[in-house]
């Protein structure tokens, strides 16, 4: 795994296209600020070759602590089920008990999408809400776990 720079922003938004290829996550929004903070976004590798990643965002909360906002996360379909997911999260994880600030980590995980759900669940994310009717048709529900912090 590596996080991600300006040189390999580029390989970041094609594995985006290979893993989202008409999603709305394609748009370069989710991309303009994986360089203010680098070691919440990284790319992971199976063979050399890249195959998949995940976008971080450090949130600020009212009472004066951080959370990290997992925006997206996604392996290329070849790839899927070799734990690739579950080590990107725990990289998360990792990074997210580094910053004393940050107290807990949170993510969307789409409606229907049962393998998103039980990737979270084996991390011991636990499911506290879901998107209402105010999100339009996006649906999902929103998981959470503690850093201990």
């Amino acid at each position: 795994m590596a996080y991600v720079t300006a040189e390999s922003l580029q390989t970041l938004k094609q594995i985006n296209a290979l893993i989202y290829p008409t999603d709305h996550i394609q748009h370069e929004s989710l991309f303009r600020n994986v360089l203010e903070i680098p070691e919440l976004t990284c790319i992971a590798f199976f063979d050399c070759f890249p195959c998949g990643y995940i976008i971080c965002e450090k949130v600020h909360n009212r009472d004066g602590s951080s959370h990290l906002s997992i925006v997206t996360i996604g392996v290329t379909p070849d790839r899927r089920g070799r734990g690739i997911g579950g080590a990107l999260l725990d990289r998360a994880i990792k990074t997210a008990k580094k910053m004393a600030d940050v107290k807990f980590l949170t993510a969307v995980v789409p409606a229907n999408d049962d393998f998103a759900e039980r990737l979270f669940k084996r991390q011991q994310f636990k499911q506290c809400g879901s998107l209402t009717e105010e999100y339009g048709a996006y649906q999902g529900h929103i998981f959470s776990k503690s850093t201990g912090n």
